[in-house]
């Protein structure tokens, strides 16, 4: 009879959390839909390039996750602060437990070797670990447009946000920007809640998000100003007490402490190896200040940020739909419409100033705010129509989203097709004979190095280096940087144990210009083939009067080299830059 009593009550506990799992799913079955969509959208393609690894940023980010395995959790690397790093090192570690469970690699060297064999593996986890933090902020997006307005402006906030051109395309990467885009997006959140209600729990959660944004990057930092003036309008709206106390209380002082622990706590060698950090941040900053490789000529960032960046990455309707969320948002000065006005002013007197130094990706911390800004515009222009609204808003939202799709699409085709990197990688081990002498700069190929060439590179370097073209030398604040010793001395063992599985191998050189040194080094050096790459020559070649020592020597290579294949850029077929194989004469003179 007990166990009778005992079946009946689990029976019926069961049948009601079902009942409540269908009823919130019929509740928030459309929100589900917009979830999955984003998600989907952003893993479409997401096997882009691989093996081959065709993003520097990106490599920069799996590597180091990758090194931490060797027991030393300073990344000597402070370009991007190591909070993503160390989730993705997370990650890994799990994924190695589960293939060492189940017989896929019996000891961690193994795993750690299986990078350099065939990285695709540790690529996908991080870029879905990517998309999902995409698919996060749109979820985020939705979160504040019901709390603060209505689920109907929720949904729409998150649809604009999922198949926003911009956010889905750099959701592919496993680089920092989206997990900063969700972070910063978590952060306005609370900072629109504190201000609307007060709290200490959202004073706090605030700052650890935000906290842990800047340790994904620092230029989550800007949100220092918009949760001030969150505090400020949630103190002068205070009803008891005083608004000078308010303002003076704890809560405040409780964020910003919760900021510097989480962002402690996130990237800690920025204070443990503080000489590495600041050196590497002087050198970002010289960089934004002189302007970056191909952005010679300044150019109006305030403009070009709106009708270049935010319009390509968001599609005009979005766009205008969003200034009219300004506008609304402006006029009606509810305290999270503040919050987030501030954010924008803020964000863009920022991001604006840097006229030489410029990519679209810079520009991901908007959009959240820009879609949230459009929904609520949009689901107010849809209550004139009353029982209408809805069925009015869904269309207009469709119809805004039209053009973003079809962007969408044809990107994400683009991801599925080889880029002209890989095609040149597959041609030249096809083509040229393992062990052969090449020369490749950034941008082009990846092709493996024999051991001999990948230990024998500084030496190689050192014989070239009284001949190194200073003219054709872009970005000269690298040179600056002084690795540590830890950093210089890192073990090759897996590298070496790798090249011993992978085939074919070639004899290699590589910088970031080819043209840093005259053909007649590379010669001289038994070098047969040099590959270049449109993504290095193209930007010298635009700033000829700049660099006419390196155009000189792209130009020297039709005049003195063989063209034995070139790859040209298709951007409606396929990614990639320009490549071309030559193959040197003896002597180049001749």
């Amino acid at each position: 009879m007990i166990a009778t009593v005992d079946e009946s009550r689990c029976s019926f506990m069961e049948n009601h959390r079902l009942k409540r799992f269908l009823k919130w799913f019929e509740e928030n079955a459309a929100l589900s839909l917009v979830m999955f969509i984003a998600f989907v959208v952003r893993v479409h393609g997401i096997r882009y390039g691989l093996p081959d690894q065709l993003h520097l940023d990106e490599a920069h980010v799996v590597s180091h996750a990758i090194r931490f395995g060797s027991g030393d959790f300073n990344p000597h690397f402070f370009y991007y602060p190591a909070f993503f790093m160390y989730l993705l090192f997370g990650l890994y570690g799990a994924a190695y437990i589960v293939g060492h469970v189940f017989g896929f690699f019996p000891s961690a060297t193994d795993f750690g070797i299986q990078y350099f064999i065939d990285p695709t593996m540790f690529y996908l986890i991080a870029r879905v670990t990517a998309a999902a933090f995409g698919a996060g902020a749109a979820y985020i997006a939705a979160a504040a447009g019901a709390r603060f307005v209505n689920k109907r402006a929720g949904l729409l906030a998150a649809f604009f946000l999922a198949l926003t051109p911009l956010h889905v395309e750099q959701s592919h990467f496993a680089i920092t920007d989206i997990p900063l885009t969700f972070f910063m997006t978590l952060a306005l959140y609370f900072a629109a809640r504190l201000a609307t209600e007060g709290g200490l729990r959202n004073y706090i959660f605030c700052g650890i998000v935000a906290g842990l944004g800047t340790a994904t990057k620092y230029t989550a930092a800007q949100l220092l100003a918009t949760m001030f003036f969150a505090h400020f309008i949630f103190a002068m709206r205070a009803k008891s007490g005083s608004k000078a106390g308010t303002l003076f209380s704890i809560a405040p002082f409780a964020m910003f402490f919760a900021f510097g622990a989480a962002y402690l706590a996130g990237a800690p060698y920025s204070v443990l190896d503080f000489k590495s950090f600041i050196g590497d941040i002087r050198i970002q900053k010289t960089l934004m200040n002189d302007g970056w490789f191909g952005m010679e000529t300044p150019v109006n960032m305030w403009l070009h940020s709106i009708v270049v960046y935010l319009k390509d990455g968001m599609g005009i309707p979005l766009l205008a739909a969003s200034g009219c969320g300004i506008i609304y948002a402006a006029m009606r000065r509810r305290p999270h419409e503040l919050v987030f006005l501030c954010y924008i002013a803020v964000f863009y007197s920022i991001n604006g100033q840097f006229s030489q130094f410029g990519f679209s990706r810079h520009w991901l911390g908007a959009l959240p705010v820009l879609c949230f800004l459009a929904a609520t515009a949009l689901d107010a222009a849809s209550g004139i129509f009353k029982a209408r609204g809805r069925e009015i808003a869904m269309l207009a939202a469709v119809a805004i989203m039209a053009l973003p799709i079809k962007t969408i699409l044809d990107s994400n085709n683009l991801f599925m097709a080889k880029d002209t990197r890989t095609l040149a990688r597959e041609w030249i081990e096809e083509n040229v004979p393992t062990g052969a002498a090449v020369a490749v700069e950034y941008g082009g190929p990846q092709l493996a190095p024999t051991p001999e060439s990948m230990l024998g590179a500084q030496e190689l370097k050192d014989r070239m280096a009284n001949e190194r073209v200073a003219g054709a030398v872009p970005l000269p604040a690298y040179d600056t940087r002084r690795p540590s010793d830890a950093e210089k001395n890192s073990p090759k063992k897996y590298h070496l144990a790798a090249l011993d599985i992978i085939e074919p191998k070639y004899r290699l050189t590589s910088s970031f210009s080819l043209a840093e040194y005259p053909l007649e080094s590379y010669s001289r050096e038994g070098f047969e083939y040099i590959v270049v790459s449109g993504h290095i020559y193209e930007r010298f070649f635009a700033a000829e009067d700049f660099y006419p020592e390196a155009v000189a020597f792209y130009r020297s290579l039709d005049e003195k080299a063989q063209l034995l294949k070139e790859f040209p850029s298709s951007p409606k077929e396929r990614l990639g830059p320009e490549i071309k194989i030559y193959r040197l004469p003896k002597n180049p003179e001749q």
